[in-house]
């Protein structure tokens, strides 16, 4: 795994839902439902049910340093996300593209690039963006060039720093290969709301959106109470300054971390009604379609540095269906 010292000094399905109405809401609300990778082994059964229940949208991943090279030195393939890419389009879903530089759910960067100075990487970006816009065959709505990317950098002011000229060079490029894509990095609650509002701030000046992810959790990972829950989705597009989203926004079912299905179903309607009061809010990502199994999450969990029982449990309960396949009553809230 690149180390985080070297990487920071070279740079550091939308689902229409009833009660949002978003695909006729005069700001263009979207909400968008992560399905492939969180749906078990039958993910094109979990994309079918998805478009059956209204989903015209969802989020593709593509780690950058897992495509192949050439013989001249550019890109090759596409890693299947051309594939499913397709596979969304034929059941009427449009996919945004994630081409995460930080990935805040393995702590991961591209490995080939980590000791490479800012303009090599940007010129290799630049090189991706040219082959993907030549084979992906279709325009996302959303570029996203990193997830929770707070988790990843921390305090580092260099990271920082690299992170944002980063995102300053490359948007333009995107922008040139697909003009309607709108550019944009994800960060967390509790960073945007915290130590790194001055330095989301300044990241997101090169951006078309601003994304915030959220979970409805203390630092103890238990769950919040619906009045504050409330109240910081309420503040998340103040916190932005601009046309923003909530990036995979999900409540767990789990009873270990003092929620259960009811208040996840509960959710659902609070997260409606929030959409709906705001302007600013143009995306709602929730996650996610299914359950992780038990030892998955408690894995990712340790990822995310957290070894509490409450936090696992809650990871492994964040889906709108459970591990098995069968529907949870926030899905029958969302669908019905």
């Amino acid at each position: 795994m690149p180390t985080r010292r070297k990487f920071l000094a070279a740079t550091a399905a939308a689902l229409v839902l009833p009660r949002f109405s978003l695909a006729a809401a005069p700001t263009e609300q979207v909400a968008a439902l992560r399905i492939f990778g969180h749906a078990g082994g039958k993910p094109l059964q979990a994309l079918a049910a998805s478009a059956g229940a209204g989903v015209r949208g969802t989020t593709l991943t593509l780690h950058w340093d897992e495509l192949g090279r050439n013989a001249d030195g550019g890109y090759d393939g596409t890693n299947g996300i051309d594939g499913l890419a397709q596979l969304c389009r034929n059941a009427g879903i449009q996919p945004a593209l994630e081409i995460p530089v930080i990935d805040e759910a393995t702590m991961r960067v591209p490995g080939e690039f980590e000791q490479a100075p800012l303009p090599r990487m940007v010129a290799e970006f630049g090189k991706l963006i040219e082959h993907l816009a030549e084979t992906l065959g279709y325009q996302p709505p959303v570029v996203i060039l990193g997830k929770s990317v707070d988790r990843y950098l921390r305090v580092n002011d260099e990271g920082w720093r690299n992170m944002t000229a980063f995102v300053r060079e490359v948007a333009p490029m995107i922008r040139t290969a697909w003009p309607d894509a709108k550019v944009s990095v994800a960060g967390t609650f509790e960073g945007v709301n915290g130590a790194h509002r001055k330095r989301f701030a300044e990241l997101w000046k090169p951006c078309d959106l601003a994304l915030v992810s959220y979970l409805p959790l203390w630092d103890t990972a238990m769950m919040k109470p619906g009045r504050q829950v409330e109240r910081d989705l309420r503040r998340i597009p103040a916190l932005a300054g601009m046309p923003c989203g909530i990036h995979d926004v999900a409540c767990p079912s789990g009873t270990v971390c003092g929620s259960s299905e009811q208040a996840q179903a509960d959710f659902i309607d609070l997260l409606a009604n929030v959409c709906r009061g705001s302007d600013a809010l143009r995306w709602v990502q929730l996650a996610w379609y299914q359950d992780l199994p038990p030892g998955i999450a408690k894995g990712l969990a340790g990822t995310l540095g957290s070894d509490l029982a409450a936090f696992a449990d809650a990871i492994a309960t964040l889906g709108l269906h459970h591990a098995n396949g069968v529907a949870k009553p926030a899905w029958e809230r969302l669908v019905g």
